[in-house]
């Protein structure tokens, strides 16, 4: 299985697109964080949630830039693809809650 480039960044993107709709949807009350950790970090402060996504979108390019070209283990191509499945499936979650109701 063939891990392109195009995979991380779309990550870093669906990750930072994560960050935002939730921070906006928390921010107009319309939605509320399932993940428990992330929701002990929106209550103590919303805006270091956010923060904390954007370094991870961040984070997730340099991880990209550093391992390019190297042989990548058959468990991080797995991590990776479903981390990509949920996060579309958040995303389009997201998309549905804050725009369509």
């Amino acid at each position: 299985m063939r891990i392109g480039p195009a995979l991380f960044v779309y990550l870093a993107i669906l990750n930072f697109f994560d960050g935002g709709m939730t921070f906006i949807g928390i921010y107009f009350d319309m939605i509320e964080e399932f993940n428990p950790l992330m929701a002990v970090v929106i209550s103590k402060n919303p805006w270091s949630f956010l923060l904390m996504k954007c370094f991870l979108s961040v984070f997730l390019l340099l991880v990209f830039y550093f391992i390019k070209g190297q042989t990548i283990s058959n468990f991080l191509k797995t991590l990776m693809l479903c981390s990509v499945i949920l996060y579309t499936s958040v995303s389009i979650l997201h998309v549905t809650w804050l725009f369509l109701n």
